[in-house]
């Protein structure tokens, strides 16, 4: 009976260390990269389509990539299926919100708090166009005693927040990467970015940047997609992946 309990522990403990580790690799389990980049009023997100199990290649399937309001895009990296989980519950939650109420840095909120409430394995990225409007100045004249103040300008900057799998956030001002091409994509775009790009610099910048990493990562490649927030539009561009 002792050798049997002790068989039991030594089997539930590894048993445990094994899902455990499970778990916390399980976002890597379909593979997959993503990259954002901001230029001077514009931001991108470049995703490819490469769908595996663990390392085992299945076939091409194109990132979940999502539409939130007018001015913010969500990608999601992880278990496809918890992916439908995630959008369904942030639909859900802002199903009583007007599209003017929805900003970037909003929708992040409520997105890294459903990631620690629901405990999904995903790690989402957030892209979109923020507006900030720019206080009235105004100047006197000691003359005339007379104020004249000037028109409010609104200034669009491009936001970009990546979240881990417990929905802690953290913000970037210039570029984000997310994915099994991590590395690499950091390495690239250190070497690469400038700040202020315009809207084709960036787009092109970010597409090359993520072609060349991801030739070196074998969980990630296919097809290449770039979605672009410019002036209140979005586009989105298909590029097939070269091996060369």
């Amino acid at each position: 009976m002792l050798l049997l309990a002790l068989l039991f522990f030594v089997c539930r403990y590894y048993t445990a260390g094994n899902f455990a580790e499970a778990s916390a690799s399980s976002p890597v389990f379909h593979g997959g990269s993503f990259l954002a980049m901001a230029g001077k009023d514009s931001v991108t997100l470049v995703s490819e389509s490469r769908f595996s199990s663990n390392s085992f290649y299945v076939g091409k399937q194109l990132r979940k990539v999502y539409r939130v309001g007018s001015k913010t895009i969500i990608g999601l990296y992880g278990i496809e299926s918890d992916c439908y989980l995630l959008i369904a519950a942030l639909r859900s939650r802002l199903s009583g919100h007007q599209d003017s109420d929805l900003a970037p840095a909003h929708i992040a909120r409520v997105v890294s708090d459903l990631m620690y409430s629901l405990r999904l394995h995903l790690k989402p990225i957030v892209i979109g166009l923020s507006e900030r409007k720019t206080s009235p100045s105004s100047s006197s004249s000691s003359l005339s005693s007379t104020t004249v103040a000037t028109s409010t300008t609104t200034l669009v900057e491009p936001y970009i927040c990546t979240m881990d799998g417990l929905g802690a956030q953290t913000e970037s001002r210039g570029y984000a990467v997310c994915g099994t091409s991590s590395a690499a994509l950091t390495t690239v775009c250190e070497a690469e970015y400038t700040v202020g790009m315009s809207v084709d610099q960036v787009a092109r910048l970010a597409k090359e940047c993520f072609s060349m990493a991801v030739k070196r990562d074998v969980l990630s490649g296919g097809d290449v997609r770039c979605i672009t927030l410019h002036n209140g539009t979005i586009w989105s561009k298909e590029y097939q992946h070269s091996a060369e």
